[in-house]
């Protein structure tokens, strides 16, 4: 890539280390005294104005508030809120959520009950199976654009629920066939 100046070459290397959440591997074609690599690292630590090495210095174009996630540009902020106000399949089962947010404190573990798709939330119940990880994923799955199953074979969400159970998941949180992501 070609930068007008210094600053514009550490954005664009903030900008494709922020992608480390959409894809896994960056290939440059650079000389190796560039050491580019080394600056494509989950935290940046390049030097500051001064020429000491700073914790986060990213001239101001990373924040935790611009951070790239697969699918839908949505992100589930008040978690209890967003379970009880979708639809689900008509089934009756149980999952606990214990979810991570890099942004907001993370929330509560909660447990989803449906009962004929009926939802009600409550406090985290360790006797059912439950969903671990961040909240970008599983806004996906709450949206309906991935399943569970294949956000668990992508490494993005863990779950201890049995094969079966992660079928009826799959199905739980799947949207109307007439919904449709737009992609632009």
């Amino acid at each position: 890539w070609v930068a007008a100046d210094d600053a514009a070459d550490r954005a664009f290397e903030t900008f494709l280390s922020g992608l480390g959440e959409q894809i896994r591997e960056v290939i440059l074609h650079a000389a190796p005294h560039e050491r580019r690599h080394l600056r494509l690292i989950d935290r940046p630590t390049w030097p500051g104005p001064d020429g000491a090495p700073a914790e986060q210095n990213t001239f101001g174009l990373h924040t935790p508030t611009a951070l790239f996630s697969l699918g839908m540009m949505l992100r589930i902020v008040d978690l209890e809120r967003a379970l009880v106000a979708r639809s689900y399949a008509p089934l009756d089962l149980a999952v606990t959520l214990r979810l991570t947010d890099p942004v907001l404190p993370a929330p509560a573990p909660r447990t989803l009950t449906l009962s004929g798709g009926e939802p009600t939330v409550g406090e985290a119940d360790p006797g059912v199976p439950a969903i671990c990880g961040g909240v970008g994923p599983f806004t996906q799955v709450w949206a309906g654009y991935l399943s569970l199953s294949r956000a668990v074979a992508l490494g993005l969400l863990t779950t201890d629920a049995d094969p079966h159970t992660i079928r009826r998941l799959d199905w739980a949180f799947a949207l109307d066939p007439f919904v449709t992501p737009e992609a632009f």
